[in-house]
């Protein structure tokens, strides 16, 4: 990868990483991750709207009503669906089966950019996928009580993630649409959006209410990280005063993240491919653990602690297989 490659990949990670933290503290006690994900949608949709036609940022393209109503619905819709199907997955599965099959996605990846973009990799780079996805299976080994219907929405849901990846890489290199990612971002947001609020009604109900009333708990002292930090004064966090500053204050820095990591997210296929793209995500899975271990004192396993080197190692030797060949001189007489 070139340098512009590099800063586009360590961005993205950063804001996952931060939206990491934040969740820590956000879903204990806002458990509506749909409507999350639709206020990330919203969120995304109004940035957009301020930084590409209001501030023009980069120039703003008025697509043809064909390439919104069929590419990029298709696009949102995809993501929706996949959103939706891995969080009805954990009514019938555990977390750590859930995400076992979610590790099988860049090997799904591999199979659309075949599929759809008639993309072939060198036999090394598909070898690599084994310890990547191993490793992570491994890592997350836990209850594995199978549930057939929970098995089946749940690799649903993996193969959509894998395709909604190929679809945006498909979209983003076209020389016929020749979108850029911020654009795209403008117009497939809001219709992730419309497509996610009646799922949230209807499965979240009371997601409206409690955002208004959600009392969120104190930040407290972290201590463990050698810093002093409290955002919201512990005696402001009495039962006359619970604290929703605080929670509105994390949940507006989580709609920013938002913003940048599907940014991002976008870049970073554009800049690379699909596959790149989820290879990159598993890497940054295992380093979203060890942040989780150092920031919040999570527990982590031997056994998962072996498996997240050997995702590791397995991205590693996927971007060696990746990297250009050097041609050697020849030598003339």
């Amino acid at each position: 990868m070139g340098l512009k490659a590099v800063i586009i990949v360590l961005c993205w990670y950063i804001a996952n990483i931060g939206t990491l933290v934040l969740n820590k503290f956000l879903l204990p006690t806002f458990r509506f991750p749909i409507f999350l994900t639709m206020l990330h949608m919203a969120s995304c949709f109004m940035f957009s709207l301020v930084l590409v036609p209001g501030c023009g940022l980069v120039p703003f393209r008025k697509l043809p009503v064909k390439l919104v109503a069929f590419k990029i619905s298709g696009l949102a819709l995809t993501f929706t669906s996949s959103v939706v199907l891995g969080n009805a997955s954990l009514q019938f599965l555990a977390l750590s089966y859930n995400q076992m099959i979610g590790a099988t996605t860049p090997v799904f990846t591999a199979f659309f950019a075949l599929l759809i973009q008639q993309k072939i990799e060198s036999l090394f780079t598909y070898l690599t996928l084994i310890p990547i996805v191993c490793g992570i299976m491994l890592s997350t080994r836990g209850e594995l009580e199978f549930v057939f219907i929970g098995a089946v929405v749940c690799v649903l849901s993996t193969a959509l993630r894998a395709l909604k990846s190929v679809l945006q890489g498909v979209l983003l290199s076209s020389s016929e649409d020749k979108i850029d990612s911020m654009n795209l971002l403008l117009y497939m947001a809001p219709i992730a959006c419309v497509a996610l609020l009646p799922v949230s009604l209807v499965q979240e109900p009371t997601a409206w209410q409690s955002l208004m009333v959600r009392p969120s708990p104190c930040l407290g002292d972290l201590s463990y990280l050698g810093l002093s930090l409290a955002l919201v004064d512990q005696e402001q966090c009495s039962a006359s005063n619970p604290g929703h500053m605080q929670f509105r204050i994390f949940l507006g820095l989580n709609l920013v993240f938002a913003y940048c990591i599907n940014l991002f997210n976008f870049l970073v296929t554009q800049t690379t491919s699909p596959l790149t793209l989820q290879v990159l995500g598993a890497g940054k899975g295992a380093l979203a653990t060890f942040v989780s271990w150092l920031v919040f004192n999570s527990k982590i396993t031997y056994l998962g602690c072996i498996g997240y080197a050997i995702t590791i190692s397995g991205v590693f030797m996927y971007s060696e297989s990746k990297r250009p060949k050097r041609v050697s001189p020849h030598k003339t007489d």
